[in-house]
């Protein structure tokens, strides 16, 4: 092109990934912002389709590089700009074809995809972070931070429960959470409650929220339980049990959920 037309294309980025361009006319000695006569996308268009995908696997990698918590949400918004494609189910597509991305990186994104969703919680100290990473399954609990206040949703999600604190009884305040998709979790004597809908996590007690009526309903629980059996030595029995299953740490924690789990970055959503 320089030879016949005097014209120079200069691109801007690594040799497979290109986001932008100069078009140099060296006859009227003016510069012209490339894209706006063609965008680079379309004029990208004449690589082969094995050239297309290697430079958007190696886009990808470089995304990933740039940002380590990068979500599948935001690659889609970058591989729209540069490719006018998007990743969907695994793979992307060009000219009709189908191009599946290494599992690695998948596995990267659907991890990254989990940390963004336990994000939006906005735990505000470390065991509201652990707490959200046991449930959502999620084992870098360092890259997610921590808030500096629970977020707007918090006032909601109280309301909401206290809504059914005041309308549900004793005997079926348990059912009545779970059925609406709450998860009340006990750690020691503290009950933290997680809204899937809303995306908080509270401590119930520092809420005002009359968390003995939780135990109650528990300890009938146990104790209905003992009476079924009958025998000498039965008590101490089932105290020795509970103990080689895990001890006192163990015995003080329940797990009740509302949802059905999904291994996957939209999982226990209600």
């Amino acid at each position: 092109m320089k030879t016949k037309f005097g014209i120079n294309l200069v691109f801007f980025g690594s040799k497979d990934s290109l986001y932008g361009y100069l078009i140099v006319d060296h006859h009227t000695k003016t510069v012209f912002k490339g894209s706006d006569v063609v965008k680079i996308k379309e004029l990208l268009q004449f690589q082969s389709k094995e050239d297309r995908f290697r430079q958007i696997d190696a886009f990808i990698d470089q995304m990933l590089d740039d940002n380590i918590n990068l979500t599948t949400k935001e690659l889609n918004q970058l591989l729209r700009r540069q490719f006018g494609t998007k990743l969907l189910n695994g793979s992307v597509q060009y000219a009709g074809n189908t191009y599946r991305l290494p599992e690695y990186i998948l596995t990267t994104l659907r991890s990254n995809d989990r940390r963004a969703w336990l994000q939006s919680f906005c735990p505000t100290n470390e065991l509201e972070r652990n707490i959200l990473c046991q449930i959502g399954k999620y084992y870098h609990p360092e890259r997610i931070s921590l808030a500096s206040d629970s977020g707007q949703n918090v006032s909601k999600t109280v309301s909401q429960l206290r809504h059914i604190f005041d309308t549900t009884t004793d005997e079926a305040l348990r059912e009545k959470l779970h059925e609406d998709g709450y998860f009340i979790t006990r750690v020691d004597d503290q009950y933290y409650c997680i809204d899937f809908a809303n995306r908080t996590i509270i401590n119930m007690k520092d809420h005002g929220l009359d968390v003995s009526r939780l135990q109650a309903k528990q300890v009938q629980k146990q104790q209905d339980q003992r009476r079924q059996i009958s025998g000498p030595g039965i008590g101490r029995a089932i105290d020795k049990v509970a103990k080689q299953r895990g001890g006192s740490s163990d015995s003080n924690r329940e797990w009740e959920v509302g949802v059905n789990s999904q291994d996957d970055g939209h999982s226990l959503k209600r």
